[in-house]
């Protein structure tokens, strides 16, 4: 009797007695969903690229890195008490050279940048400064030697399948077109009383009524998008695919594995929940990462797939059931949507050239040149076109008020005036395919005008691999392809934590424009690779994916031939096809404080794990 009450006290003792998971609780619990706002002057404005307009306003991404940032500092003190009697035992492993290795090249890309304050500061729509990536490094080593034992492995589980619970009801809001963050208590806790706002003059606490406009004025345009597009707390939709291309393979072998039924309903559900709200992100990465995970889940876990037959035919059977029903009552062929995501379309640019001379601007529209000049008076202003052999064209004003040259060869450009500035009353714009492209006369002859409605040079970018296949991938060709040869600049140091949208040729005014972001200022690479290479350097790019390949090698070795009959192999396994999933959806998307802090978890709980079953495989082998 006094034994069954001592086993039931040691059961309910918080966190299993082990104090120092709190911090790493937090990270995977309470980071992902903070969302606040915070208004700041983004710095950027003495940019050509970038519009004159200040506060911006962040909700999702700011607060995240703060707190990460704070549980990081604490963590590190933990590991230095906690390994200081015994330091020797976190250099007997190689990935951890690899993993400091990248966290040392992060640090000195960021001191040595020309852009160190965005670095040390965070910049617009990123705030993952050197701070938020050297407590990814923490996080990942303070999990691989916290977590210790079973017990501290069912913490743990348990954290982020509360976690999950929360995204999960998040994301079946939005997707019935309820959105909890645009009710009056979401308004209200994101928007809380006493908000200040971060300027050059220092920081000033919002009046009653300012809050009252900032909530009313809240919106978000993936909800707001008709379909309830689902993004949860993670910024984007995108990172929703890639949140499930971490998590859900771990739920489903949880699901299939866990030995009591309770478990195996919970998993189950919750996996088909967060597979729905997956569909409902509208992302495609997710469905490639998906199905190279269910093929090396298959070899690795035959033996569970063998033993729990019929349970493994039954989630195939409600993944099948409820993927057909989803894309039949969005009204999508699935086949025919995997096939638009892989599909490399050649780019057929029309607009060849746009250049801007002394008097005039000269647009290069399938092979013929049509020269643009306009005449300023008190009336407006008058339009004269001309081709290359300087022939002047006729020109007819149409009923929606846009002007149109008589000429078979332009007639499919249109022109009009916009309102300029004091400086430059007009600009004029050639409007192509829907998206204008202005000029101005200046002092200094024509120029043109950019989407911020500022002056710039009409600059052209070094390309690679990508080039002519710019809308490769929802248009991520066009980003890649002039990202790539900024590698050859960043082979040992990169260009500093948070610099990729300084760093990336954002004057490419033809390429943005035919690849369609001539609206759009380019602030993140997609692709999580080109991104440490840019930001990290080529060097601080193999560290990384050394010291993944080092866990994934370890982990091959380790369960190819286990028996999976215990809680330890069913989760280690669990996490490694997790932590490929989220590599394999890195092609297409980049890191995001967001999300990122639960791939740094998991990649250090990996190896941890590992450590446990290689122990008790080397005890059991004498």
């Amino acid at each position: 009797m006094n034994r069954t009450k001592k086993k039931q006290e040691q059961n309910i003792e918080f966190c299993g007695g082990n104090y120092a998971l709190i911090p790493l609780l937090l990270v995977i619990f309470l980071v992902p969903l903070i969302m606040r706002v915070y208004l700041y002057d983004s710095g950027l404005t003495g940019f050509t690229w970038y519009p004159d307009r200040t506060p911006e306003t962040d909700v999702f991404l700011y607060w995240k890195g703060i707190l990460l940032a704070a549980l990081a500092a604490i963590m590190t003190i933990i590991l230095v008490v906690k390994l200081a009697k015994n330091f020797t035992e976190i250099l007997r492993e190689y990935w951890i050279y690899f993993l400091l290795g990248y966290g040392l090249l992060a640090l000195i890309s960021t001191i040595a940048s020309p852009y160190r304050h965005f670095g040390f500061s965070g910049i617009y729509e990123q705030f993952e400064s050197i701070w938020v990536i050297l407590s990814y490094v923490v996080v990942s080593l303070y999990t691989a030697y916290i977590v210790r034992n079973d017990e501290d492995l069912r913490v743990v589980r348990k954290a982020f399948f509360y976690l999950i619970v929360v995204l999960c009801f998040l994301g079946v809001m939005q997707l019935i077109g309820h959105d909890f963050f645009e009710s009056d208590l979401g308004r209200r806790i994101l928007v809380p009383e006493g908000l200040a706002i971060e300027t050059g003059e220092g920081r000033r606490i919002l009046s009653a009524e300012e809050i009252k406009d900032m909530r009313d004025g809240l919106s978000y345009s993936f909800s707001g998008s008709g379909i309830h597009q689902v993004y949860m707390t993670l910024y984007n939709p995108n990172y929703v695919g890639a949140f499930a291309s971490l998590l859900l393979p771990i739920m489903v072998i949880l699901a299939i594995a866990s030995k009591k039924v309770v478990n195996k309903i919970a998993w189950g559900i919750l996996s088909l929940i967060l597979l729905v709200c997956t569909f409902g992100s509208g992302s495609k990465t997710f469905i490639l990462s998906l199905g190279v995970v269910a093929i090396i889940a298959v070899i690795f876990c035959r033996k569970i797939i063998i033993k729990y037959w019929k349970y493994t035919l039954a989630a195939i059977a409600v993944v099948a059931i409820c993927g057909t029903a989803y894309f039949s009552y969005m009204n999508v062929n699935l086949f025919q949507y995997v096939k638009n995501a892989l599909i490399v379309p050649k780019s057929e640019n029309l607009l060849e050239n746009f250049e801007v001379t002394e008097n005039s601007a000269i647009i290069t529209y399938k092979g013929e040149k049509l020269t643009v000049q306009y005449l300023a008076s008190e009336d407006g202003i008058y339009f004269i076109f001309s081709d290359e052999n300087g022939t002047i064209l006729e020109q007819t004003t149409l009923e929606d008020g846009l002007i149109q040259v008589n000429d078979e060869r332009f007639q499919e450009i249109r022109f009009l005036v916009y309102a300029g500035t004091e400086e430059y009353p007009y600009f004029p714009a050639a409007v192509i395919n829907g998206t204008p492209l202005l000029f101005t006369a200046t002092e200094n002859g024509y120029r043109y005008v950019n989407s911020c409605a500022k002056i710039d040079d009409f600059g052209a970018a070094e390309s690679a691999l990508f080039t002519d296949y710019e809308h490769f991938a929802s248009g991520r060709g066009y980003i890649w392809s002039r990202t790539i040869p900024i590698l050859k600049k960043t082979l040992i140091l990169g260009t500093g934590a948070d610099s990729f949208s300084l760093a990336f040729p954002q004057n490419d005014y033809l390429g943005r424009f035919n690849a369609g972001y001539n609206n759009s200022l380019i602030t993140k690479p997609h692709n999580l690779y080109l991104q440490i290479g840019v930001q990290q350097g080529v060097l601080g790019l193999i560290c990384f994916l050394v010291a993944c390949l080092l866990y994934f090698i370890q982990s091959c070795k380790l369960y190819w031939k286990a028996d999976l009959s215990n809680f330890r192999h069913i989760f280690g396994i669990g996490v490694m096809l997790g932590v490929t999933g989220y590599l394999i959806s890195g092609i297409a998307n980049d890191s995001c404080v967001a999300l990122a802090p639960l791939f740094w978890v998991l990649l250090g709980l990996g190896y941890a794990i590992n450590r446990m079953n290689k122990r008790k495989q080397e005890e059991a082998e004498l």
